[in-house]
């Protein structure tokens, strides 16, 4: 299961498992630290935008959706859930 973790306040990943890595052909270094418009392609970083602002305006801090991921010249549909932790 991939599991990534970013800051509220700039959208940067704080956090990456190794299924996350495997998922999106990309180091842990290389993502870590990195916001989504620059880690994926284009329309895979508006779609993975767009579920990350749904799920800042939930009235529960819970938001689950499918996205289009751009993998190299392969598409893959992504189940996701994503979860606001405040610290």
């Amino acid at each position: 299961m991939c599991v990534a973790a970013k800051s509220i306040e700039d959208g940067r990943y704080i956090f990456a498992n190794r299924a996350f890595e495997r998922f999106s052909r990309f180091s842990r270094d290389h993502i870590v630290g990195k916001r989504a418009d620059e880690i994926f392609r284009p329309d895979t970083a508006a779609g993975i935008e767009a579920a990350d602002r749904a799920a800042l305006h939930s009235a529960n801090g819970h938001y689950r959706s499918e996205l289009v991921v751009e993998r190299g010249p392969e598409k893959r549909i992504l189940a996701s859930n994503r979860v606001l932790r405040a610290q």
